[in-house]
């Protein structure tokens, strides 16, 4: 009992501590001698709560990766251990983005390596280069009239690098989704969201497939319509229906397997739709024609 409340709510304590401390800091509205003691018992909790946390974040990532775990994957899952799942999840993205920019500098990565990659970024390029050219008109103007009405090059150079920094973020979200293709393997189908989100689908699940076209604007992140059993991760339009047996086993998301609502179908965008169709019915016709043999 204690156990699972402590996996609960363990994650929220260092910084839940870190606020109180920030809080109880700068509000005044405790003595001197009071605030000395319990600023030395917060930070007693503190460093006792946030080291336990530590050790346990680092056995989860070391547990995660003996066991094959992607390493992002582990770097969240022990980072989860710190803090709640959903911040750990974005404090890992930022780090990946730049990876990815630097993958697709490169040319190192599946869409490249992997000849069972499909691209589904089509329908937003355009508008993410559109998002990137605003923003660098948008900073070049800015930083022009800031060295025009001020004295100071500190402000110039803060406005740079904020806008230098969002330019690069914006590219990794660009890369990501060329770097991380959904893929094709002889197991599984792996359907990826930038490094946003990854559905793992075993191809024992797949029943079969079909080019569609399901209206979508921009991107529509994982969508579960649980009344429908109906699944849906696009990028525009999507255009390939896949039909699930979801009595076998569920879709999974992410390398660690975490189980969601189990789906009938689930609808995702590929560029291109027929190759893509052909090559999954053949996965499938081959598993069959195992199972029968």
């Amino acid at each position: 009992m204690i156990a699972r409340w402590w996996r609960r709510t363990g994650p929220w304590a260092t910084p839940t501590l870190i606020v109180i401390e920030v809080v109880l800091v700068w509000s005044g509205l405790l003595r001197l001698r009071t605030a000395v003691l319990v600023g030395a018992l917060l930070e007693v909790l503190l460093l006792v709560t946030a080291g336990t946390r530590m050790i346990a974040a680092g056995r989860r990532f070391r547990a995660g990766r003996a066991a094959g775990v992607d390493l992002w994957q582990s770097a969240e899952d022990g980072l989860a251990q710190l803090v709640p799942r959903r911040l750990a999840h974005v404090i890992v993205i930022e780090p990946r983005l730049w990876v990815s920019l630097g993958r697709w500098l490169t040319g190192r990565h599946d869409g490249r390596r992997s000849q069972s990659s499909y691209r589904y970024d089509s329908a937003l390029r355009p508008l993410l280069w559109a998002v990137i050219g605003l923003v660098v008109v948008e900073g070049a103007v800015l930083d022009i009239v800031l060295a025009l009405v001020t004295c100071s090059s500190t402000w110039i150079w803060v406005s740079v690098g904020v806008h230098v920094y969002a330019i690069g973020g914006l590219l990794g979200v660009a890369a990501s989704f060329a770097t991380r293709p959904h893929v094709l393997a002889a197991d599984a189908l792996r359907v990826h969201d930038g490094v946003f989100a990854e559905l793992v689908i075993p191809v024992s699940d797949i029943i079969a497939v079909r080019a569609v076209r399901t209206a979508n604007f921009g991107r529509s992140g994982p969508k579960i319509d649980k009344e429908q059993k109906a699944a849906m991760l696009a990028h525009g339009d999507a255009t390939v229906e896949l039909i699930l047996d979801q009595t076998l086993r569920p879709v999974c998301t992410g390398a660690r397997v975490r189980a969601v609502e189990p789906s009938a179908t689930l609808s995702i965008t590929v560029d291109a739709a027929d190759e893509f169709v052909r090559a999954v019915d053949d996965h499938v016709s081959t598993r069959v024609s195992q199972q029968a043999s």
